[in-house]
């Protein structure tokens, strides 16, 4: 995440940590065709890494292909549902 777009408190946080911090392309560029990525559920869905996901997968659209996101239910807004997403993500939830 670049710290530019970090709410304050993040802000601070990277300025005391700078290591723990990384630009989108760096975090992303570890993820290939067919990984898994689980994200967290109700308060522990991590809403900044999942609004820096989509941003980075609509400026980079071949980046991510076949990537299965597993979570046992979503509570919030899921945009890696969204159908323009379909070669990007396979959407696997564990709550019926």
């Amino acid at each position: 995440m670049q710290p530019d777009n970090l709410h304050p408190r993040l802000k601070e946080m990277a300025a005391s940590y700078p290591d723990k911090f990384a630009p989108e392309n760096v975090i992303f560029s570890h993820i290939h065709p067919g990984n898994r990525i689980f994200i967290g559920t109700g308060c522990g869905e991590p809403q900044s890494l999942v609004r820096s996901l989509i941003t980075y997968v609509q400026s980079h659209p071949k980046a991510f292909v076949d990537t299965e996101l597993l979570q046992v239910w979503a509570l919030g807004v899921a945009p890696y549902a969204d159908a323009k997403f379909k070669d990007n993500f396979r959407y696997n939830s564990f709550f019926s």
